[in-house]
């Protein structure tokens, strides 16, 4: 069944941003910031783009920045670009990291919210529970029901889709029975008929979601009637098999996605239907679908929406009697797995998780001893009995993660060793390939040079030297003639601006060129001779032209090792590089589509050394995000 959390966003977030962020700002920024608004919930993705980077990088206020950053988030979680949605949040958490007031502790709880839901959509659920749980434990802090609510029906979609439907049910009851707010009233009925559906009690789960359905025309809200139609279209596809009114509400649901642009719905609506086809045996509109689908989820990294699309490969060959293609997509619905399980922090979560059940448990005890003060002394032994189960399983947990990271270490280990031998060979034609790809790139950036020494050298050695003889001739009928002396003069004249040239072509090369223009041209003629696709962003242009010559001359040699390692080592496809002048500091964002590597058992070699030591020297900062089969990203923050 599909999540529900995601529709939720929007409306909870123009709450928030109306009641909590406004505050304190002056009448102009806050005109902008609701133009800015505007522009996200009605896609007008170019005038949004340029109004949200203005705002970010003019403004001085506190307030508007975060809101800036608040409402970048917002635009790309409604565009399903959840890897931009937890870096804006991850930055609006920087600047409210050391605040514990109440307006600070309400906009960090907003981005708990909002990293909850992103990371339930990736399919990372550990990660969803810490976030959720640490919204619930601060909307209790500073008595905000109204985010209480929204935190446990998060924590409550994560449970569900763990099975664990007994927690699922008990957090969607409480909001049910407290909610005021329309909004989280239809949430909760449309939850609960998700949780019933799962449960195959399918007639109690359809009386709920026209519930949720009523509500949602009302309301005009089309992101809700998509999430009903498509978990109908399921009820319909995978429990009662009435497979034509499951294309119905599938095709219904698709052309709402189409039309407002909503990638994840879409991508899910498009899902169900080519399983249809497949047991429709349909197999040519299955297959085309599914390969669209692959492409979006491994550009989005929707890890569960790939995982799926395997799933559904798999019995579309199964059912073709591909046995080969079958087992093979087997594999990397498996392998993906591993990688999903590798990123989320087991053991930290289970702990807090531990820690939040027991806290429940306290508070439930503390309520029955202010009803039934005579029963004190059985619940006080009562909870002694509970906390020291819950230390015993604590202490089972982590002995059993323990040995799971031993064994996951032996059989990796295993497993490298046994491929070992293969990657070898792979690898040295590979590295054939790509050290002439950089040669070819190399050669063209040398000859550009060399073209300006050969110039400054010929002005220098032949026309300057030529001059300089000229003048000494001349000098030596001085006597002779007195007017002599000008053209003695002009001569003079002629070589000292012969020589300065001569000089200035080499030294000054990014003064007297356009910078910006150096790195684009640069960028483009590494496309040219290497076949990578590239892209360039440069904001302000007219700031990154005017930075200091030193540091130009560094970024420049930083880019360029960034190229040559992506050559040499990555295999990629395409790669793409943003500059941005930001608040006192230059941040510049490397991207590459190409192999990735585990940052934990990747060795430094001499490039990246380098290119460290030279961040280092300038005191910034350096982050590298990589993931097998994923790509990289290189963030790099360096003072002004």
């Amino acid at each position: 069944m599909l999540t529900m959390l995601e529709k939720y966003y929007r409306s909870f977030l123009f709450f928030v941003l109306m009641s909590i962020v406004t505050f304190g700002q002056d009448k102009n920024e806050e005109k902008l910031l609701d133009t800015l608004y505007y522009f996200a919930v009605y896609n007008k993705d170019k005038e949004f783009k340029d109004l949200a980077y203005k705002v970010l990088h003019n403004s001085k206020s506190e307030t508007t920045r975060i809101k800036s950053l608040t409402t970048l988030s917002f635009y790309h979680q409604k565009k399903g670009n959840y890897d931009s949605v937890i870096y804006y949040s991850n930055k609006a958490l920087e600047i409210l990291k050391n605040k514990e007031d109440t307006l600070s502790l309400k906009r960090k709880n907003r981005e708990y919210h909002t990293l909850g839901v992103v990371n339930n959509s990736k399919g990372l659920l550990e990660n969803a529970i810490e976030w959720h749980i640490k919204g619930i434990n601060t909307s209790e802090k500073i008595k905000d029901s109204l985010m209480l609510l929204s935190h446990k029906q998060g924590l409550a979609e994560v449970y569900r889709k763990r099975k664990e439907y007994q927690k699922a049910l008990a957090l969607y009851e409480f909001s049910l029975q407290h909610a005021k707010d329309p909004n989280v009233i239809m949430r909760s009925y449309i939850n609960i008929g998700v949780l019933l559906a799962e449960e195959k009690k399918i007639k109690e789960s359809e009386i709920y979601f026209k519930k949720g359905l009523a509500f949602a025309k009302e309301s005009k809200d089309l992101i809700a009637q998509v999430v009903i139609l498509i978990n109908l279209a399921e009820n319909n596809h995978y429990e009662s098999k009435n497979y034509k009114e499951a294309i119905i509400y599938y095709k219904n649901a698709i052309e709402l996605t189409k039309k407002h642009d909503f990638k994840y719905y879409l991508s899910v609506a498009e899902l169900g239907l080519a399983r249809v086809y497949v047991i429709q045996d349909k197999y040519k509109e299955a297959s085309r679908t599914l390969k669209l689908l692959l492409k979006l989820a491994k550009e989005e990294h929707y890890y569960k929406l790939e995982k799926d699309i395997y799933d559904s490969y798999e019995k579309l060959y199964v059912k073709q009697q591909n046995y080969k293609e079958a087992f093979t997509v087997s594999r990397k619905r498996q392998y993906l797995s591993d990688s999903i399980q590798a990123i989320q922090r087991d053991k930290e979560i289970k702990e807090l998780e531990v820690k939040f059940n027991m806290q429940q448990k306290q508070n439930e005890i503390a309520s029955l001893k202010k009803e039934n003060q005579y029963k004190a002394k059985e619940l006080k032994t009562q909870e002694k009995l509970k906390f020291l189960q819950a230390s015993f399983l604590s202490i089972f947990l982590l002995l059993s993660i323990i040995l799971a990271i031993v064994f996951y270490q032996k059989w990796k280990t295993q497993k490298l060793h046994a491929i070992k031998q293969e990657e070898l060979n792979t690898e040295k034609v590979l590295s054939i390939l790509k050290d002439q790809d950089l040669k070819i790139v190399k050669a063209n950036l040398q000859g550009q040079v060399k073209e300006r020494k050969e110039v400054a050298k010929e002005l220098h050695d032949n026309l300057g030297n030529s001059i300089a003889s000229i003048k000494l001739q001349v000098n030596a009928v001085k006597k002779s003639s007195m007017q002599l002396e000008s053209v003695i003069h002009q001569l003079d004249n002629l070589y000292d601006v012969v020589r300065n040239f001569s000089h200035d072509i080499l030294v000054k090369r990014y003064v007297k060129d356009n910078y910006v223009k150096q790195i684009k041209d640069y960028i483009e003629e590494v496309g040219k001779a290497s076949r990578i696709k590239t892209e360039v962003h440069l904001y302000p242009e007219e700031e990154i032209d005017a930075l200091d010559i030193e540091l130009q001359y560094e970024f420049f040699s930083i880019i360029q090792e960034l190229v040559t390692n992506t050559i040499k080592h990555a295999n990629a496809s395409f790669i793409s590089l943003d500059i941005n002048v930001l608040e006192g500091s230059i941040n510049i964002i490397f991207e590459d589509n190409g192999d990735g590597f585990e940052i934990s058992q990747k060795h430094k070699g001499i490039g990246l050394t380098n290119l460290e030591e030279r961040i280092s020297f300038r005191k910034g900062k350096v982050s590298i995000d990589s993931l097998l089969g994923r790509g990289t990203i290189i963030n790099i923050e360096i003072p002004n």
